[in-house]
């Protein structure tokens, strides 16, 4: 395969990554509209859709792992495919999160309102809105951007802790302790898509730069893509970001 042809698989899944990551949109949104307007026949089609995400993120993988065998490919090569494949599997974590907060609307379909969701809409819009603006950053390589919103996961953070804390107060009344649990699920299923786009821009700002963030700090030890620095194997891959924390 010559350096002309790799580069335009690499281009072919690039754009397949850019349509796994507005599926997983798609299926976050649908999945709290399912909760705030009770819809289970939303919640339904959410779950019925991740087998679509399945397929879509095992095709990508199974392409960048293809491609990464090719002779011809050049450690920046590498390197892009590594991070679309780290990309494809957390957008499908992504997708994953919002059948489990379908799941979880389902139950909570089955009583009567514990409270009006007041803080829950706008902690998933801000989850909504870091997915989406991580998504564009890869799109427009838009290294401030992938920075901007590995900072943002902190305001998700503190809404979440927020938010635990007034649902814990409510279990002491019995009838409200399972759709309790429930809507605790759906913050923490929230609280983790958070934590998944920011890793997606951890991974995009290496992509980039050359360089991770970790903790929203940079590491001081920089290093272009296409050189190989001490400390890193023959794929330059420094240990790994927060992708696998957010599971």
């Amino acid at each position: 395969m010559s350096s002309e042809q790799l580069e335009q698989f690499i281009t072919q899944l690039r754009r397949q990554l850019v349509n796994l990551g507005g599926i997983a949109e798609y299926m976050v949104r649908d999945s709290i509209e399912s909760v705030v307007e009770r819809d289970s026949d939303l919640a339904q089609r959410v779950i019925e859709r991740d087998d679509e995400a399945d397929l879509l993120e095992n095709n990508i993988r199974e392409k960048c792992i293809h491609l990464m065998a090719e002779p011809t490919a050049k450690l920046k090569e590498v390197q892009q495919l590594m991070v679309i494949n780290d990309i494809s599997r957390n957008l499908e974590r992504v997708a994953d999160k919002a059948v489990n907060i379908s799941k979880r609307s389902l139950e909570l379909t089955e009583s009567s309102p514990i409270k009006p969701y007041i803080d829950l809409p706008i902690m998933a819009d801000k989850s909504q809105k870091m997915l989406k603006d991580v998504i564009d950053a890869f799109v427009n390589h838009d290294l401030m951007m992938a920075q901007n919103v590995v900072e943002r996961d902190a305001e998700v953070d503190f809404l979440y802790d927020q938010m635990v804390d007034e649902i814990q107060s409510m279990l002491e009344n019995e009838r409200k302790v399972q759709p309790c649990i429930s809507l605790l699920l759906v913050i923490r299923h929230l609280e983790r898509i958070a934590d998944l786009a920011a890793s997606i821009g951890e991974d995009i700002y290496y992509l980039i730069d050359g360089r991770l963030i970790r903790h929203q700090k940079l590491i001081t030890s920089s290093v272009s893509l296409g050189t190989t620095p001490k400390n890193r194997n023959s794929y330059g891959v420094v240990g790994q970001t927060s992708a696998n924390r957010a599971d």
